[in-house]
């Protein structure tokens, strides 16, 4: 019941702070366009290698995950938010940062 009370109290909070999701969507773009860039020269080197793309995939998803975080906590906490929330949101975001129900329910339990 403690678990229940802390999360309903974090989304109260969240969704005074929350940004939308457009800016939100935007945001996770612009990160991994950044990561894309940094991971680029791997990219350009795979060529048709498909597990030199693997690798180079792995390193813009490295970045993409670095860039979140570096982000400020309300940005990161409205991210969260509209993950466990919007179903095609988490998809796109899934596609970048990879398995996202562990980091939920991390999230959740803190």
């Amino acid at each position: 019941m403690d678990k229940d009370r802390k999360h309903d109290q974090l989304i109260k909070r969240l969704q005074r702070d929350i940004q939308p999701r457009e800016w939100c969507w935007d945001k996770i773009n612009e990160l991994n366009e950044s990561a894309y860039d940094d991971a680029y020269h791997q990219w350009v080197a795979a060529g048709n290698n498909e597990m030199k793309q693997e690798e180079a995939s792995q390193l813009q998803q490295g970045y993409f995950i670095d860039l979140l975080y570096e982000e400020d906590n309300d940005t990161i906490d409205s991210i969260w938010y509209w993950v466990d929330r919007d179903e095609d949101f988490r998809d796109q975001f899934s596609e970048w940062y990879g398995d996202v129900e562990k980091a939920l329910e991390e999230r959740r339990n803190n």
